[in-house]
């Protein structure tokens, strides 16, 4: 029962209450700084007092644990790790029809963490939205009931915000966790983040690290994972044709029926490229058809604004307002800042109000960019902000601005070219 003295001290400080205080009457202040800390073991009679004290049920300090409760909460995060859905979804449908009120804090916090972790996998955002903040007010708690697994799922929930540099930092943080073994899944995790980073050598580096392990399991959706990880990568140093061959190579070896995320992932990418290359027809039909297959919204943000942006490149301005009302919808319903701004300044652009344009990226979206990290996003909202304060005829502050998008394109370039 590990979770006993520290979950005594978050109530404790939760309501603001001394030690002296919760103390009195029940033990000494030494006893209970001792078990606040773990150092001792506690009789059921002295939890029981301090529950009461502090309003909370005594069962959660007090209740036995049900080892198989215990032991098959375990086994759905072993599951998760190892990106073994259906043996996930049979252990949390037993998990669901057993009792979950007045469960021991040790058992409690476990199973919650499990079902974070299951909300991820299935892609079931909203659902996650809601454990994510119980989980947060409970950090430390999280982290010591299974710290891997607290920094792995948290990581893998802030890719989903597209907050990878946040994302990043525990997705490192769960790798030290584990020095002596190898997790691929995580692997795929940190290459992700760093491939939204434009950090495309170590990208790469865990992509094949994890697609190493996947091709000796022959775990063929997952390296079909790797491969898309590895072929997007190659837009980002400008190697198009090279990155359209190989997700057209990995489009004719995936079955569409059962691969409907890797055909999301793999028409977006081309349609970014043929949008880079201006074949804007070619990336329209390829956006069009992602917005019709049958996934989690979540997973078409990037194709939805991808296709408002290009419908404005062509011109087709009601159809792009169109989108982006109903991309910004969405984007306020699954709690995702990055598209909400995204939208918004694509608004501003088609609209034409240049002075709101400059205040919301001054404000809003060149400070979340910096923050986040994305380098990609942030070069080009300050190739914007200097454009438009050009046709302002601001030009100094325009000249100000553009060079540090060029700075930040320079710098790019630099670290990829120097690490080939």
């Amino acid at each position: 029962m590990k979770l006993v003295g520290k979950l005594i001290k978050w109530h404790r400080n939760k309501q603001k209450i001394t030690q002296e205080q919760l103390a009195e009457g029940i033990c000494s202040m030494t006893q209970l700084s001792k078990i606040e800390n773990g150092q001792v073991q506690v009789n059921e009679e002295l939890l029981v007092e301090i529950a009461n004290r502090l309003n909370i049920p005594e069962e959660k300090l007090v209740a036995p644990i049900d080892q198989e409760h215990y032991q098959m909460a375990e086994q759905l995060i072993t599951a998760i790790h190892e990106y073994d859905i259906p043996t996930a979804q049979e252990l949390e449908a037993k998990l669901v029809n057993k009792r979950h009120d007045l469960l021991h804090y040790d058992l409690d916090f476990l199973c919650l963490l499990a079902r974070f972790g299951y909300m991820l996998l299935m892609k079931r955002l909203s659902e996650a939205d809601q454990l994510y903040e119980t989980i947060m007010n409970y950090d430390e708690i999280f982290e010591e009931t299974a710290p891997y697994s607290f920094h792995k799922f948290i990581g893998d929930y802030l890719i989903n915000k597209c907050l990878f540099f946040d994302a990043k930092s525990h997705l490192h943080k769960a790798e030290r966790l584990l020095p002596d073994q190898e997790d691929p899944e995580l692997y795929v995790l940190i290459a992700v983040a760093n491939s939204h980073l434009e950090n495309v050598l170590t990208s790469n580096q865990y992509a094949r690290r994890a697609l190493r392990i996947f091709q000796e399991k022959l775990y063929y959706s997952r390296i079909i994972e790797c491969e898309i990880i590895l072929a997007s990568n190659y837009t980002f140093v400008n190697e198009y044709q090279q990155a359209k061959e190989q997700l057209e190579r990995i489009e004719s070896l995936i079955d569409h029926k059962f691969e409907k995320h890797s055909k999301v992932k793999i028409n977006f990418h081309l349609s970014l490229i043929n949008a880079m290359q201006n074949n804007y027809g070619e990336a329209i039909q390829l956006l069009k058809e992602n917005l019709e297959t049958d996934v989690n919204e979540t997973e078409l943000m990037h194709s939805r604004y991808l296709l408002a942006h290009t419908y404005y490149i062509t011109d087709r301005f009601d159809e792009a307002l169109e989108l982006i009302e109903t991309g910004r919808t969405l984007a306020q319903a699954h709690q995702l800042n990055y598209y909400l701004i995204k939208f918004k300044s694509l608004k501003l652009v088609i609209e034409k109000k240049s002075e709101d344009l400059v205040d919301f990226l001054n404000k809003s979206a060149l400070p979340f960019f910096k923050v986040t990290g994305q380098a990609f996003d942030l070069r080009y909202y300050y190739q914007l902000l200097g454009y438009t304060l050009y046709n302002m005829k601001k030009y100094k502050r325009a000249a100000e601005v553009l060079m540090v998008a060029d700075e930040q394109r320079r710098r790019f370039l630099e670290y990829n070219i120097d690490k080939k």
